[in-house]
C-alpha cells in the first residue's frame, strides 16, 4: 500500500521539515468528564460510517448501531471511486440531533499524494487570501448534491434539533468544508467533531473557520497518528485550534489533553513502526475501518 511507503517518507522528512515532539504548551489543559464521555459516544457513530451503504432503515447495522435504540437512519451516501467519500444522516431523538457522518478512506495518503499537494483559492465572503486541498474539495463537491437537499429538509422538519457534523480521516477533511459551507452559506449553526483529520487549507483558512466556528469545532488527535501532520506545513497548509490531544496509547481521560492555541501545539510523537502508524490513524477510542465490532 502507497499508505505505508508515504508515512514511511514522512518519517524520514520529519526531522528536517518538524520537530518530532514538542512539549505540551502550559496552557493546554485536561478535558472534563462530560467531554471526554461525549467523544467516546460520538467515535462510535463515526466508526458505525464504515458500514455505510449497508445500514438499514431502523438503524441496524454490524457495527454499533443496536447502541442506539432511538436513532433512525436518514440516508446513506457514497460517491464514486474517483472521489472516495460515504457517510450517513441519521436523527437521534434521544437527545435531539441531526448526525452527518463522514466514513474515513483508507487512502487519505494516496490522495494527497495523488495530488501532488496542490491547493487552489477558496472563494467565500469573509474568508480573504484563502486557499484549500484540491483533493479535498473535490471530495466535497461529489458528495454535496447527494446529501444537501435532505438534510435541509430534515434541519426544517426538526428546527430544535442540534446539528453535528463528523468525520475520520479523508472524511474529517469533507466534514470540515461541508459544515463550513452550510455555516457560512446558509447560516446553521452545527457542531463539528473530527478525528485523526489532515490539514484543510491555509493559514488564512484556518482563521476564517476558528472566526466562524469558535468553541463548535473539535479535532481529536493522538499522539501516533500521522495523518494530522499532512499536508505538511512547510507547504503552507495549517490547522484550526481547538485540538483535543491523547497523548498516550492508553485512552483515557487523564491523559487527553486540549490545546486551544494555534497550529500543532500538540505535536504527534513519531513512532518508529510504520504498523503503529497505521494502527493509530485506525483507533479512536475504538476500532475505525471496518463494519463489525470487535470480538469482545
Amino acid at each position: 500500500m502507497r499508505i505505508l511507503l508515504y508515512l514511511s517518507f514522512l518519517g524520514d522528512i520529519a526531522l528536517a521539515s518538524e520537530i518530532l515532539f514538542v512539549p505540551i504548551n502550559s496552557k493546554v489543559k485536561q478535558v472534563t468528564l462530560e467531554q471526554y464521555f461525549l467523544f467516546k459516544q460520538l467515535s462510535k457513530f463515526q466508526a458505525i460510517a464504515y458500514c455505510a451503504p449497508y445500514i438499514t432503515p431502523k438503524f441496524q447495522c454490524a457495527s454499533y448501531c443496536s447502541d442506539y435504540k432511538n436513532v433512525s437512519l436518514v440516508k446513506t451516501f457514497q460517491t464514486d471511486l474517483n472521489t472516495d467519500i460515504a457517510g450517513y444522516l441519521a436523527r437521534d431523538d434521544n437527545d435531539k440531533r441531526l448526525l452527518l457522518v463522514f466514513r474515513g478512506s483508507y487512502s487519505v495518503v494516496d490522495v494527497i499524494d495523488d495530488l501532488r499537494l496542490a491547493s487552489q483559492p477558496y472563494a467565500v465572503f469573509g474568508c480573504s487570501n484563502c486557499a484549500i486541498h484540491d483533493g479535498f474539495y473535490a471530495g466535497f463537491l461529489a458528495v454535496k448534491d447527494l446529501i444537501n437537499d435532505i438534510l435541509l429538509e430534515s434541519i426544517h422538519q426538526f428546527p430544535h434539533y442540534d446539528v453535528w457534523v463528523l468525520g475520520h480521516s479523508l472524511g474529517a477533511a469533507v466534514a470540515g468544508l461541508y459544515a463550513v459551507d452550510l455555516k457560512s452559506e446558509a447560516g446553521i449553526q452545527i457542531k463539528v467533531v473530527t478525528f485523526g483529520g489532515p490539514r484543510i487549507g491555509n493559514q488564512a483558512f484556518a482563521k476564517f473557520m476558528n472566526d466562524l466556528f469558535l468553541n463548535d469545532y473539535l479535532r481529536i488527535t493522538h499522539l501516533h497518528d500521522q495523518v494530522p501532520r499532512l499536508p505538511p506545513s512547510l507547504l503552507g497548509y495549517s490547522h484550526q485550534s481547538s485540538e483535543y490531544y491523547q497523548s498516550t496509547w492508553k485512552w483515557n481521560r487523564e491523559d487527553m489533553i486540549i490545546c486551544n492555541e494555534s497550529e500543532d501545539k500538540c505535536k504527534p510523537e513519531y513512532p518508529g513502526l510504520i504498523s503503529d502508524m497505521l494502527t493509530a490513524h485506525l483507533y479512536y477510542f475504538m476500532s475505525f475501518g471496518h463494519c463489525l465490532l470487535p470480538i469482545q
